[in-house]
């Protein structure tokens, strides 16, 4: 629970937000693009279209890259560290270790893209492919998640939202009435 003194407020009082409108929508739309290519891949890839294939899994992997340096370009423009406050441990956290999933995607595209230069990807032999191209979409989804949850909440929904006096009072009540019994009993 934080302190009172702050405002029980989520983000903290003082905390300077990222603007959602920015850097976080643009790499987010680079994500979904990259996912638009692999699709587009896929979908080259059942037809036999093997050059598309691999034009496409390119664009994947340079979109994921870039996607990448956006995140750690926002890093550098942040007003706020992981210490600062609950919300920017989350932050860092959270987007960290999403930016290192999409790293681990990005590894297992690669592998897929040195199979299918050295045309060793067949439409009867594409299991990593399938394996790389479901990890990729779940990695595009959860972002979604993240950035309504860290980028789009803050600024919208719970920016106004605080925490009832009596529910703060309440908690130190029971907490401490807690606290008491527990001590009585050891």
């Amino acid at each position: 629970m934080p302190p009172t003194r702050i405002g029980v407020k989520w983000p903290s009082v003082g905390l300077e937000k990222p603007n959602f409108l920015r850097i976080p929508l643009y790499a987010t739309l680079v994500l979904v693009f990259s996912s638009f290519c692999l699709w587009r891949a896929k979908k080259a890839f059942l037809a036999n279209r093997f050059n598309d294939f691999i034009f496409h899994l390119e664009q994947t992997i340079l979109a994921g890259f870039y996607f990448l340096i956006i995140q750690l370009d926002e890093y550098t423009s942040l007003k706020f560290n992981f210490s600062d406050s609950v919300y920017g441990s989350l932050f860092y956290f959270t987007t960290g270790a999403h930016g290192l999933h999409v790293f681990i995607g990005l590894v297992l595209l690669f592998i897929c893209w040195i199979r299918a230069k050295k045309r060793l990807i067949k439409v009867d032999h594409q299991l990593g492919f399938i394996i790389a191209l479901g990890y990729w979409k779940f990695v595009d989804r959860v972002w979604i998640c993240v950035y309504l949850f860290f980028y789009c909440n803050p600024h919208k929904w719970i920016q106004t939202q605080t925490w009832p006096t009596e529910f703060v009072n309440e908690y130190i009540f029971y907490k401490t009435l807690f606290s008491n019994l527990i001590a009585k009993i050891v």
